[in-house]
């Protein structure tokens, strides 16, 4: 139409300025204005490329992070001497036992008086530690450890069917000169001390 095209010659020449553009304005120069339809093609292109290079942050599953002590957690809970040895309150939720204990073995002190305590255990019981328990006690180490970097602990393993050695290992009754039986491995620190003998039974 002869007026719309006289107007927008206006807008492209600039002469409406200072007039303020109206909503049709800008429709009528997007309609017919093929530079300003490429320049803002162009924008358009642009943002979606710097939307699509904003990477949202990877979802973090704490729970799949805390895999390894929750499982020893449920190993202890299962285990009623050694959930009363931790003192392990049930009432509690599993975030907040979770909490106090790796709180606990993260002291040193905490893991000798773990390991004095499977001594008297095996020794009441006259008995070797599970399978379970020696898995605990693995796990408890390697947690320990990972918590408290100046104070590396092991367990120590003798030999069935070696010579019996007081200053090497602490045997369940005096008789005998061959060990037949390991009841506890010995604890071991960063420093290749000796801290417990291994418990056995000659």
């Amino acid at each position: 139409m002869p007026q719309e095209s006289a107007h927008l010659e206006m807008l492209r020449t600039g002469k409406l300025v200072p007039e303020p553009l109206c909503y049709d304005d800008l429709l009528l120069l997007l309609a017919s204005d093929r530079q300003l339809k490429k320049a803002l093609q162009q924008c358009l292109a642009l943002e979606e490329i710097e939307d699509n290079s904003v990477t949202s942050p990877p979802t973090v599953d704490l729970r799949q992070q805390l895999l390894e002590p929750l499982q020893v957690l449920e190993r202890i809970n299962n285990n009623t001497h050694l959930r009363e040895f931790w003192n392990l309150d049930t009432s509690q939720n599993e975030g907040e036992r979770l909490l106090k204990w790796l709180m606990q073995i993260a002291k040193w002190s905490n893991i000798k008086d773990l390991w004095l305590h499977l001594q008297e255990y095996c020794k009441q019981q006259q008995l070797a530690i599970s399978a379970d328990e020696r898995v605990i006690i693995e796990q408890c180490l390697h947690l320990h450890n990972a918590a408290y970097e100046g104070n590396q602990v092991s367990l120590v393993d003798c030999q069935i069917g070696m010579e019996y050695d007081y200053e090497q290992h602490n045997a369940l009754v005096a008789q005998g000169t061959v060990i037949v039986e390991q009841l506890l491995p010995g604890l071991q620190n960063l420093n290749l001390d000796r801290v417990q003998k291994p418990l056995v039974r000659t």
